[in-house]
């Protein structure tokens, strides 16, 4: 007896199986999107992100509306290369509104992208067609001061002539601008290539967003809205960031194809293993070994120890960031600053606990025993790591009932 084959469930089940691998196909992941702080590849962000954690500054992911943006002040939004449109004059005001409260905006962009238009920014290709530019003006930071050229491929420079001068080069041209707005500023940088992971570490480029961000001790928010899924870069820019290869990159090998053709591959295997199953065709269950190499960026995170070393300053810091360490835990267990430190220890020592409280003592004495002395790369990073480790226990750290301060027991 012949068995009529029906094929109408079949062609249902394959068009269900082709729609949803178009789909998986065609959407996009956000580790890869680029200029994205979760994108470990060659044009994200995401070293930059990792480098101010492991200095201790607190980073988080902004993915809600401008209109819903902190409370808190001394904060900073990093909008990086945007793709999307720029936000419509009610939710700009916004956007200039909690800058004004106090807060910093940078905004990495070609001065010819509609963001930049948005926001007041004019620029023009530079005078010099050196790839690395070097620096001649430099604002009073720390970072800025260490700077001797930076790596601008593109070669935007800034020509509003209302707007501070952060960093200039030799042609007296702007690199990086600045604006007031009320007790805030609006910071422009028309090379977003250089908070690339593949950038950061060219030049003296890890030193820009280094200094723009210490002058803002809160929290530092990557803008992730500005990289949607199905957003088009603007039309005056390339769709892609124009990185020449990087043999280190997880893309390195190979050529990329579009989405599309992984699609019409995909049907092709999958109608053959159909028509194999049809012919009564059997297989056993494969083994799947899949290795995935992921690019965290530590090579940018090690050279923060060695920019620290270079500047000569790494002593000076390591005694801003206990004092910074201090006042967090002050905060947490609600001690005013005029109590002395001999009474906060015993207060850490009562409520945190021995071991915290003999860790910040041995943080505290060796720091203290640096002055006048070099600092070497190893114990940077030591002492860098064991405050944040006390960052962590302070942040899990829940008060009892029966805490009080001892001054008030």
């Amino acid at each position: 007896m012949k068995v009529k084959f029906k094929f109408k469930p079949l062609l249902i089940i394959i068009g269900v199986i082709l729609l949803a691998a178009l789909l998986i196909t065609l959407w996009p992941k956000s580790n890869r999107l680029p200029w994205s702080s979760l994108n470990a590849g060659a044009e994200g962000t995401k070293a930059l992100k990792l480098l101010l954690e492991k200095r201790g500054v607190n980073t988080a992911l902004w993915e809600d509306d401008y209109t819903n943006l902190p409370g808190e002040t001394g904060s900073t939004l990093m909008i990086i290369h945007p793709w999307t449109e720029p936000p419509a004059k009610e939710v700009k005001e916004k956007i200039l509104e909690w800058v004004r409260k106090g807060n910093q905006l940078i905004l990495w962009t070609p001065p010819d992208s509609a963001w930049a238009s948005e926001f007041g920014l004019e620029g023009d290709t530079c005078q010099s067609d050196l790839v690395f530019m070097p620096v001649t003006k430099q604002a009073d930071n720390p970072w800025f001061r260490e700077i001797r050229q930076l790596r601008w491929p593109d070669r935007q420079c800034i020509t509003n002539t209302d707007h501070e001068v952060l960093l200039g080069n030799h042609s007296e041209e702007i690199l990086v601008s600045m604006k007031r707005e009320g007790n805030g500023q609006l910071v422009f940088v028309p090379e977003p290539y250089i908070v690339s992971n593949q950038g950061l570490d060219q030049a003296d480029n890890l030193a820009v967003p280094l200094g723009l961000v210490e002058s803002f001790g809160n929290t530092v928010y990557f803008d992730e809205t500005v990289h949607a899924a199905f957003a088009k870069p603007p039309q005056s820019r390339p769709a892609a960031p124009s990185f020449e290869p990087d043999p280190s990159g997880d893309e390195a090998s190979g050529v990329k194809y579009p989405p599309i053709v992984w699609l019409i591959v995909f049907q092709l295997l999958l109608l053959t293993g159909l028509w194999l199953y049809a012919r009564g065709k059997r297989f056993g269950a494969p083994r799947w070994e899949q290795a995935r190499k992921k690019r965290e960026g530590q090579s940018q995170v090690d050279a923060m120890a060695f920019w620290l070393m270079r500047v000569g300053g790494s002593a000076e810091l390591l005694r801003r960031q206990q004092k910074r360490l201090e006042k967090e835990v002050r905060a947490a267990l609600r001690i005013p600053d005029s109590l002395p430190e001999q009474r906060l220890v015993e207060e850490m020592r009562a409520r945190l606990g021995e071991h915290f409280c003999a860790s910040w003592n041995e943080i505290c004495g060796t720091i203290s025993g640096l002055k006048g002395k070099s600092v070497s790369e190893g114990l940077l990073v030591r002492l860098y790591n064991e405050m944040n480790v006390l960052r962590k226990e302070l942040a899990t750290w829940k008060p009892r009932s029966n805490n009080f301060p001892a001054s008030k027991r």
